[in-house]
C-alpha cells in the first residue's frame, strides 16, 4: 500500500465524542445537582457497541472532469462525515509536487481504556491502491517518474480525555501516535524516468523520515485547537439534555487512571 502525508479532521473525534457523552447522559441520575463516576473501561465497552463498526476512508487524489470517486470520510451510525486530507508536498528542480492517497480504507476502528484516557485505534488495510504523485506547480516531470511513498502496517492511535471548557464538555488529545513505517523508493522505469526519480528521491526520503512525527503533531494540534474544541463541545449539546429540565451544565471534570468523574447540575442558572 502506498500513502501520502495526511491529517484527519475533527469529524472523527466529534462523532465519537457525541456517542461517548450520550452514553454518559443515559447513566446520569435525574437531579438538580449530582456527580457521576464511570470507569473508562465501561465507557470503552459502550462505545465499541454503539459505534457499530465505523469506517474511515482516505482519498484525496484531485478529481478529473468525470471522476465521481468519493473523497475522504468517516462513516458512523448510518451517516457520513467528510474529512479534510491535504497532500504532503516537496520542491525539486523548479517544480512542486504532492503525494495523494488513493482509496485507503480502514480495516477496523476500536476504542479501549488506557490510563486516564480512551484510546481510538484505526487500523488501515494492508493492501490497496498506491498513492500517486502529482505536479502542484512549476516546471514538473511526468507523474510516473516520482518516487513511491509506502506506508507499511498503517495505524493511528489517539488518546482522548474529557475536559471542562466554559461549562461545556469537550475532548482533549493527550497523545497521538502514527504507527507503521514510511519509506520512499524508485521502482522500475526507463533510463529517463529512473534518473528523474533518483534525483527526486532524497527529497521524498526527507518527507518520509519526518512524516510520522509531523502527522502526530498536526493531528494533536488540530484536535486541541479552539475550532475543533468548539465543534466537539457544540456537537455534544443535543445529547446532554433531559426533557423539560433542559441542558446539563458542567462545573468540573476529573479523570484519574481508571475513572471519569463529572460534576453537573440540571435546570440550573448559568453563571
Amino acid at each position: 500500500m502506498r500513502v501520502a502525508g495526511q491529517r484527519t479532521s475533527s469529524g472523527l473525534f466529534a462523532a465519537a465524542a457525541a456517542v461517548f457523552f450520550a452514553a454518559l447522559a443515559v447513566c446520569t441520575p435525574s437531579a438538580q445537582a449530582a456527580e457521576l463516576k464511570i470507569s473508562l473501561s465501561e465507557l470503552a465497552r459502550i462505545l465499541n457497541v454503539t459505534l457499530k463498526s465505523p469506517k474511515v476512508r482516505l482519498h484525496n487524489v484531485p478529481a478529473g472532469m468525470f471522476d465521481l470517486t468519493p473523497g475522504s470520510s468517516l462513516s458512523i451510525g448510518g451517516g457520513t462525515i467528510p474529512l479534510a486530507v491535504p497532500a504532503r508536498s516537496f520542491d525539486v528542480a523548479g517544480g512542486s509536487y504532492g503525494y495523494y492517497v488513493s482509496e485507503l480504507n480502514s480495516q477496523s476502528v476500536t476504542i479501549s481504556a488506557v490510563p486516564s484516557a480512551l484510546r481510538v485505534t484505526v487500523v488501515f488495510e494492508s493492501e490497496g491502491p498506491e498513492v500517486v504523485g502529482r505536479c502542484v506547480s512549476g516546471f514538473c516531470v511526468p507523474n510516473s517518474a516520482l518516487p513511491e511513498l509506502e506506508w507499511i502496517a498503517p495505524t493511528v492511535q489517539i488518546d482522548l480525555t474529557p475536559v471542562w471548557v466554559n461549562g461545556k464538555l469537550s475532548l482533549d488529545a493527550k497523545r497521538v501516535d502514527v504507527g507503521g513505517t514510511f519509506a520512499a523508493e524508485c521502482e522500475g522505469g526507463g533510463f529517463v524516468s529512473g534518473s528523474i526519480c533518483r534525483l527526486a528521491l532524497p527529497k521524498a526520503k526527507k518527507v518520509a523520515s519526518s512524516l510520522k512525527i509531523d502527522l502526530a503533531a498536526e493531528l494533536k494540534k488540530l484536535i486541541n485547537g479552539p475550532q475543533a474544541q468548539a465543534q466537539i463541545a457544540d456537537g455534544l449539546r443535543p445529547f446532554l439534555r433531559f426533557g423539560p429540565v433542559g441542558e446539563v451544565r458542567f462545573s468540573k471534570v476529573a479523570v484519574d487512571s481508571q475513572n471519569v468523574t463529572i460534576t453537573f447540575c440540571l435546570a440550573c442558572q448559568a453563571e
